[in-house]
This record gives structure tokens, sequence and C-alpha cells, in this order.
């Protein structure tokens, strides 16, 4: 079994790999706790983003992370938990928030009579519990909520397949099993697939029951 000092050394030797591919934001320090490194899985592992990049991008916070998988980094963006309970790589599906470079509308610098137009802006993003981006939501006033244990997702009473990106209707309200997802579709446009559905939570299979 690998000491706590062979595996800091071994983590140190990846981080410094990753970080010659990385953007210029992140810092070679990497913030780590006094637990053996866990490498296995999917891991957001925290950082030091360099000063003068929150200064360029009118960011504060400094508590940004990265995500790994088996101890790789996936990609070079920065990551935060939010929400209750949306992070936990035991079950199929997270959901972080996924942080970009952006320039503010000139109307709303006009407004809030700034001329700081760069930021940092936050989007919601639900992942796979290997890593892999799903699904981002690019309007940061709209909220999408994880179903518990399912493949599915609702963003302004809409319910989507998280694989496949189907909409399968609109409902104000939802009733669940362990199993099955039950949602009363009953304005659709279509007419034919008004009624209240019923959808599989592992594979996402559907049928109109009435």
């Amino acid at each position: 079994m690998k000491t706590f000092t062979e595996d800091m050394k071994t983590f140190t030797e990846v981080m410094k790999t990753f970080t010659e591919v990385m953007i210029n934001w992140v810092d070679t320090k990497v913030i780590l706790d006094n637990t053996p490194i866990d490498k296995e899985g999917l891991k957001l592992v925290p950082i030091e983003v360099k000063e003068e990049y929150l200064k360029e991008w009118n960011e504060s916070s400094n508590n940004f992370k990265v995500l790994t998988y088996n101890g790789e980094l996936l990609r070079n963006v920065l990551y935060h938990e939010g929400g209750i309970g949306q992070y936990d790589t035991k079950k199929p599906y997270l959901m972080l928030l996924r942080y970009e470079e952006a320039y503010y509308d000139k109307k709303i610098l006009k407004i809030s009579k700034s001329n700081r137009a760069k930021h940092l802006k936050g989007c919601w993003c639900i992942l796979d519990n290997k890593g892999n981006e799903k699904y981002i939501c690019k309007e940061t006033i709209n909220h999408p909520y994880l179903v518990s244990d399912s493949c599915i997702y609702t963003i302004n009473s809409k319910y989507y397949n998280i694989e496949t990106g189907y909409c399968y209707g609109e409902s104000y309200h939802k009733f669940e099993t362990s199993n099955y997802v039950f949602i009363n579709n009953e304005y659709d446009d279509d007419i034919t697939k008004r009624g209240v559905i019923k959808i599989h939570k592992l594979d996402g299979t559907f049928e109109l029951i009435n």
C-alpha cells in the first residue's frame, strides 16, 4: 500500500502534467487537505486561481475547483458546488455551477452605471458520474432540477431526458415512485401527447397512459 507521501508525490506529478495544458488562470499550487488522495472516480479538486486573472475578470471569490476522473483533469473549466444534494458522485447524475468568461451587455452596464463588462458567468451544468457534461443552462435566470435517481431533469415546468434532450412535456405537478415519474402533460400543442405520461426513471422510456 502506498504511503501518504508517495500518494502526494504521484498526485503532484499528475497536477504538474495537466497544468502545462491549462489556461493561465490556474496556479500550479493545489490546495489539499491532510487526508490521503483518493484518485478513483470523479473528484472536485480545489485550486488557487491567479489574483491577476481574478482582478481582470472582476471576480472576488477564489474557491473554484476543477474536475478530475481517476486523477486526470477532464477539462479546463472552473466549477463550484451549489444547491443541496446536487453533488453526489454515487448517483447517475449531478449538478454543478460551471463558470465561463463573459461580458455584460451595454444596457446592463448603463443601468448599473459600471464600466466593468468582464465577469465570470456561472451556469448550471448537469453531468454524469464520469464527469461528462450533458446539459448546460446558458440562461442564468433559469434553474434546472434533477429528478431524483433518474435520467430526467426539469426546467420551467418542462421535463427532459438528460441523455437525449427529448422533452416529455410540461407539467406543474409530478408524482414519483421508486421506478417511475408521472407528469400531467395537459397543455401540449400536440393533442396526441396530452394526458398523463409515465416515464421510467432509469432508461427514460415513456408511455401515455390516458
